[in-house]
């Protein structure tokens, strides 16, 4: 049987994700930032902010952001955002299991970016 109210909860997350991401980006892409820079760094800091609410969330006893959310804001491009913000908030460093899947999302994205130029050549 599957937990509804997670599943719910983990969507109204990645919509206030998307949406942050969306806003940061237009506001530097208005400021003449090209588009794909100016997603990198709204989704990176969008992951930042997303470790620093669930910190603070998780010392409240709140509402917290689903694991599954910060490693899908990780895997659209925040992977150093969410680097940034697990180091500054000191949040999920312990748990292995989210390091492991983390690294995963990071090889994954240091090898598609090898790829990537590679083939731009």
């Amino acid at each position: 049987m599957r937990n509804t109210a997670a599943q719910g909860c983990a969507g109204r997350f990645i919509v206030i994700t998307a949406a942050t991401v969306i806003v940061i980006a237009a506001l530097l892409w208005y400021a003449n930032v090209r588009l794909l820079p100016a997603y990198l760094v709204a989704v990176n800091a969008a992951a930042c902010l997303q470790y620093g609410f669930d910190k603070r969330q998780a010392r409240r006893r709140g509402l917290r952001v689903p694991e599954c959310v910060l490693h899908l804001t990780a895997l659209a491009g925040g992977s150093i955002g969410a680097i940034i913000g697990s180091r500054i908030f000191r949040h999920k460093t312990a748990k292995l299991s989210f390091r492991v899947v983390m690294a995963a999302i990071i090889i994954i994205q240091a090898a598609a970016v090898v790829f990537w130029c590679i083939r731009a050549r």
